[in-house]
């Protein structure tokens, strides 16, 4: 667009996960879903070429997938995981803070893939 601007993807999930016995005590792989409740928001500030405006869009997201758990140490893992899933996207919401006028967008939808390289924290047994 060529504009100043802000935009922010932020949610809440929750990641379930299956551990697969391998038989090993130094690593286990694990089969993984999510569930995801997101929002996105833009802010455009006042400039010469365009007014003021700020948008929003509430969405969800499932994914599945998995990875391998590495043992550093009793309560600490080494964590690599992929998972594959699809969002969705309602109605977006884009108001003009000069007038007031609101504007709406269509529905949007998409794949995405998530991977994840850290650390596994255990809570207790």
């Amino acid at each position: 667009l060529g504009l100043d601007h802000d935009f922010t993807l932020m949610g809440f999930f929750f990641e379930p996960r299956y551990v697969i016995d391998a038989g090993s005590n130094t690593f286990a792989p694990y089969i993984s879903g999510r569930l995801a409740v997101l929002r996105q928001t833009l802010t455009i500030p006042d400039q010469p070429s365009a007014p003021p405006q700020e948008g929003h869009a509430n969405g969800g997201q499932i994914n599945g997938g998995g990875g391998i758990l590495f043992r550093l140490a009793p309560m600490v893992n080494v964590d690599a995981g992929v998972t594959y899933g699809y969002i969705r996207f309602g109605t977006s919401t884009i108001k003009n803070k000069e007038t007031g006028v609101s504007t709406t967008g269509d529905r949007s939808t998409g794949q995405n893939w998530v991977i994840r390289l850290g650390l596994a924290v255990g809570l207790g047994k």
